[in-house]
């Protein structure tokens, strides 16, 4: 019976230290919940966090790995840390795709406003066309008329 105990705690402890990496990445949805990238400098945070965070995550499944190693039932441990190392992964994946979404739709914008802007000067520029017109004058050098 204790030995069955002392397997539960164990067990609930590792439950707990797998899911704490779950929860420090649940904190970054917090940060960044869906619709709330709005501008550039916070798009680039979050891809920056997400990074910061997908390193972290690494580095603790690292050690859990370590810890499952140590385990009579090794493949039982490891299916866990991974499958939680997934589970975060995916919430971090969500605020990664919103935060490059974000950055593709706002390059097109800006590289739309560059092409209107270079038809708008275009424009201006047949506007103030020079046409050159042959003069009468002694030295036959053309006289510059705008339209």
């Amino acid at each position: 019976m204790k030995k069955q105990f002392s397997r539960f705690l164990f067990g609930f402890m590792l439950m707990m230290l797998m899911s704490s990496g779950f929860a420090e990445n649940m904190a970054i949805l917090e940060r960044y919940p869906s619709g709330s990238i709005q501008t550039v400098e916070r798009a680039n945070q979050a891809i920056d966090d997400v990074q910061r965070e997908r390193d972290l995550l690494q580095e603790s499944f690292l050690d859990k790995k370590d810890d499952c190693l140590q385990r009579f039932f090794v493949s039982s441990c490891l299916n866990k840390a991974k499958e939680a190392k997934r589970q975060a992964k995916k919430q971090l994946r969500t605020v990664e795709v919103e935060a490059n979404a974000f950055l593709r739709k706002e390059k097109a914008a800006e590289r739309d406003r560059g092409v209107a802007e270079r038809q708008r000067q275009a424009e201006q520029a047949q506007g103030k066309k020079i046409i050159r017109l042959p003069d009468a004058s002694e030295d036959n050098q053309p006289s510059l008329l705008e339209k």
